[in-house]
């Protein structure tokens, strides 16, 4: 009779174990039905891991965000009763890509196009670990620029500008003197390092 039981109970997790792994593709199916859904890939047509996917709908103030699994797909959870949406894919190093979605559609595949200029889309961490640092001179450039132009802002915020000599000329100036959202002193000299290393700073 022990041995009957421990049959029975074993034939019965085998019997429930096999209804769930049938259950699971239909549960899956249910599961994604209503929701946005698609994929991403690269101009060559491969699919693209970790892209960042958001959505907001008509007349909705927030935004919802999710990424794309190693096979390029995403999919968003319940959204609610809003049936029509702005989505749009982007990724570092590419241009971001907008298109409409209708919850519970199938979206077709998203291409991203490699951005041309990325230094917008660069940290001021990755701009300066792009300078060379293989002489002692542009050591001390580096040096120059953080010293005196990372204590108010992040280093991207000046590296991703473009201006002439003239320009930038101008700009540390301005800088050297700036007191913090005070009202400028006409009268300031600016800053005494500012001053000093301004040619090197413009040059740089």
């Amino acid at each position: 009779m022990k041995h009957f039981k421990i049959l029975f109970g074993a034939l019965s997790l085998f019997a429930l174990a096999l209804a769930v792994i049938v259950a699971a593709p239909s549960v899956y199916s249910q599961d994604t039905q209503g929701r946005i859904r698609g994929s991403v890939t690269s101009a060559d047509g491969k699919p693209m891991e970790g892209v960042t996917v958001s959505v907001r709908g008509q007349g909705e103030p927030y935004v919802t965000t999710v990424f794309t699994n190693e096979h390029g797909v995403y999919v968003f959870p319940p959204m609610g009763s809003t049936t029509k949406y702005s989505l749009w894919a982007q990724a570092q190093g590419f241009e971001t890509t907008k298109t409409d979605a209708v919850s519970g559609k199938q979206l077709a595949a998203l291409q991203l196009k490699p951005l041309k200029d990325f230094s917008k889309q660069l940290t001021g961490v990755e701009w300066m670990n792009s300078f060379p640092e293989n002489t002692p001179q542009e050591k001390r450039e580096k040096q120059i620029f953080v010293s005196n132009c990372s204590g108010c802002h992040d280093n991207h915020f000046a590296l991703q500008n473009r201006f002439d000599a003239d320009g930038w000329n101008k700009i540390i100036t301005v800088m050297s003197k700036d007191s913090e959202g005070v009202t400028m002193n006409s009268k300031a000299v600016g800053e005494t390092s500012m001053n000093e290393y301004k040619e090197e700073l413009v040059a740089f």
